[in-house]
This record gives structure tokens, sequence and C-alpha cells, in this order.
């Protein structure tokens, strides 16, 4: 009874309780199903934070930490259809926090780099290594080099 009561104090109707059951993590709590309407976490964002597939260590509090943060989960699906990741719920955090976006995970993939972490994703984006720029160093010969090299080379104004 008491936690009936909870959940009509704090906003929880029972289609936002259904459509949470459905978003793919399962049956949260009345407490997670709470905290979750407090922090303005919707069913849709559950649901496409599942469907990215990025986070490892996925659960209704890493979720709750997500949109707190403003990750977007459109970028997190981007990031995994290149082949990166699954991560940790904090490291796709720091990803957001660092401002690294897809293009930075693009030019790792164009650089050859299929296990990189957020790390180097960050390195990347901190120095304006691209896509376009990789291809660029290729087409001047540059061939099998390594991220410290790359980076080196985009420091230097070369690519």
């Amino acid at each position: 009874m008491d936690e009936i009561i909870a959940l009509k104090q704090n906003g929880v109707e029972p289609k936002y309780i259904k459509q949470m059951m459905g978003a793919g993590l399962g049956t949260p709590s009345v407490e997670q199903l709470i905290n979750m309407r407090r922090h303005g976490v919707d069913p849709e964002f559950v649901a496409l934070v599942c469907q990215s597939k990025l986070v490892k260590d996925l659960s209704f509090e890493s979720v709750i930490r997500l949109r707190q943060q403003g990750v977007d989960p459109t970028e997190m699906t981007r990031i995994r259809a290149l082949g990166f990741g699954p991560y940790p719920a904090d490291e796709v955090i720091a990803i957001r926090n660092r401002g690294v976006h897809t293009d930075a995970f693009e030019a790792l993939k164009e650089a050859g780099v299929s296990t990189a972490g957020v790390a180097e994703a960050t390195e990347f984006a901190r120095n304006g290594v691209t896509a376009d720029r990789i291809r660029s160093m290729k087409s001047q010969g540059f061939q099998h080099l390594t991220m410290e090299q790359i980076v080196k080379l985009r420091r230097a104004g070369i690519i």
C-alpha cells in the first residue's frame, strides 16, 4: 500500500510503469521507478540506451546517470555501430563530458584502430584528428602509423 502511495505521490503512473517494464532493462523496483521519474528518464531513453549496446554494465541506476550527464543515445548507437565498445557506464559518461563525438571514433576506425578505449578517442578529439585527416595522411604516403605518430603529425600541422 505504501509503495502505491509513493508511486502516486511521485507522479509515476501505470502507463509509465508498463512502458519502463518493456523498455529492455527488466522490471524496475518501486524505488528505481521513482528515481527515474524524478530525474526525467523516460521509457524511450531507456529503450534507446539498451538498443545502443554501448554500455556493458547497464542498470537502472546507470541509465539515470547517463540521463543526468546528457549522454545522447543516438551518439551511443553510432559509436557502437563503428565497432567500438561496449564500455562501462562511467566511460560512456566520460565520452560525453570530454566532448568526444562520433567523429573521433570514425577517425580511429579510419586509422585501423579497432579496439580503442575512451582515452584514445579523447586524444584524437583533443588534437583534431578526424577521418578526413587520416585519409589525407594516407594519401600523403603515411601508412601503418601508431596513434602516437598520428597525433604528432597532427600537432605538427602535417595532417
